[in-house]
């Protein structure tokens, strides 16, 4: 699973990210990026987001890390660098 994500989650995040006002999501995976694959560290999901998006005629590959808090998570961050900082930059 990818913290619940749908395509309709992603794509006015990847448009934005490419510069586009809208693409279409061709294809997309993801990957935990946490000790032993699990899903919740701390109380935040972080995992690694890649896939193709279409604009036009115009095919580009995209990745994110997306960071998703639990709710009532104790640890959370104000610092931007911070791994378990919940709050998403653009």
């Amino acid at each position: 699973m990818c913290l619940d994500l749908q395509v309709t989650d992603l794509a006015p995040i990847v448009a934005r990210s490419l510069g586009k006002p809208s693409v279409e999501i061709i294809e997309w995976d993801c990957q935990p990026l946490s000790a032993a694959g699990s899903q919740m560290v701390g109380g935040l999901g972080i995992q690694r987001i890649a896939g193709v998006a279409r604009h036009d005629d115009d095919l580009a590959n995209w990745s994110m890390i997306v960071k998703k808090s639990k709710s009532g998570a104790v640890m959370a961050s104000d610092e931007p660098g911070a791994w378990y900082n919940d709050r998403y930059e653009s």
